[in-house]
């Protein structure tokens, strides 16, 4: 084996590989002992050169560089390896061979010109145009996605919403019937107050008739009294003529049986004057007390009518008040009633234009993944083009 032989050898190459490896760290070695002045720098230097030196020896047995013949791919790099400027002068045609002129041979078989070539390119850049404008369909997508989830929470809360309404809607009725239990209270109360009013009427009347009778009653006193002033100026006068007559009895000329006689009648007219005198003041007595009771019986009556005037006069202000209250429970109920319709309304609004736009959204996503399918085929068809392209250079 001659020495040419054994440098073209795999085992000489991965020598040298080795070699150039180990050898310039020990070069390297050499200079930093040198640099840094460490001990031994001067042996480990002259170790570094002379490996250098080594290396540079069997360097210069290997095979140069073999340039490749770029013009078996390229033809038109032909002039960079050929002296072609006689073949030129001559006009002799340079023929393509490669793969490069098998592919024009096929490319003018097929007919396929410059023009084809760029609609082809034209098309491959609009086919790059849509897929970068595939990017604003991806945000496109999810933004959707976005507006659907938006979408389910303002459903979430549209439900709550609705709770929250049926809740109202049950205490607006609570409300509605105490209003009405209220109303029916007052309705009776008003009631009671008629008949209370009812009843001090007739308690007027009755106290009117009382008060009539008490002014007969009075009258049939003063003449009972006038009577008994009669009586007394009878009695009196009784009294004085008796006196006279008794003074003007002529005693001697009477019988003793006679004068006794006169005598006992005088005394028994004089006991029941007396006695129908006495039974005439008493009942006089007896009728001023009763007038005195009566007409304290009748004080404390008007003093209780004009207190339970008085209460009546309160508990009409009470009831006045609250009529008041009711009026104004009835009015915020009445305007809670309509603002509640209102909002019924603006709900249904609501949800009507969020059941429409849920049916958009359900379109789009549907007319986004035919577009998705469109440009899936549409990749499909350019990959095709393209890997048809590619066999027929490779053949």
């Amino acid at each position: 084996m001659g020495l040419g032989n054994i440098v073209k050898s795999r085992g000489f190459k991965n020598f040298m590989a080795k070699l150039y490896g180990w050898g310039a760290a020990v070069v390297i070695l050499g200079a930093l002992f040198k640099i840094n002045h460490y001990e031994g720098a001067d042996i480990m230097l002259a170790v570094g050169l002379g490996t250098e030196a080594l290396i540079f020896f069997f360097s210069a047995f290997e095979a140069p560089h073999v340039e490749p013949d770029w013009s078996l791919v390229y033809p038109e790099l032909a002039g960079m390896y050929h002296d072609m400027g006689a073949d030129m002068r001559r006009g002799e045609s340079i023929e393509k061979d490669g793969l490069t002129g098998e592919l024009d041979s096929m490319l003018a078989e097929a007919k396929i010109g410059p023009e084809l070539i760029d609609s082809l390119g034209q098309g491959l850049k609009n086919l790059s145009d849509n897929t970068a404008k595939l990017n604003d369909i991806s945000d496109v997508s999810v933004a959707t996605n976005d507006f659907t989830e938006k979408v389910k929470n303002a459903t979430d809360s549209v439900g709550s919403l609705k709770d929250s309404f049926e809740k109202q809607n049950e205490a607006i009725a609570e409300d509605i019937t105490a209003s009405e239990e209220l109303s029916n209270s007052i309705k009776s109360a008003s009631g009671s107050a008629n008949s209370l009013s009812q009843v001090y009427s007739d308690a007027s009347d009755s106290i009117k008739n009382d008060l009539a009778a008490s002014e007969g009653f009075s009258t049939s006193v003063k003449a009972a009294a006038a009577s008994a002033d009669k009586l007394a100026e009878n009695y009196v006068k009784s009294a004085n003529i008796l006196s006279e007559s008794a003074e003007a009895l002529d005693f001697t000329a009477l019988k003793e049986n006679n004068y006794g006689e006169q005598l006992n009648k005088i005394s028994a007219n004089l006991s029941s004057l007396n006695s129908s005198y006495e039974m005439q003041l008493k009942n006089s007595e007896l009728q001023n007390n009763s007038t005195i009771k009566f007409q304290e019986t009748i004080e404390m009556f008007v003093n209780s009518l004009n207190s339970s005037l008085e209460n009546n006069s309160k508990y009409k202000e009470n009831i006045n008040a609250l009529n008041s209250v009711f009026e104004s429970q009835l009015k915020g109920t009445s305007e809670q009633v309509e603002s509640t319709a209102k909002l019924k309304g603006t709900l249904d609004g609501f949800l009507d234009r969020l059941n429409d736009s849920a049916n958009m959204t359900l379109k789009y996503n549907e007319q986004l993944d035919g577009l998705a399918k469109k440009v899936s085929a549409l990749n499909g068809v350019y990959g095709n083009m393209l890997s048809a392209m590619n066999v027929k250079s490779e053949g």
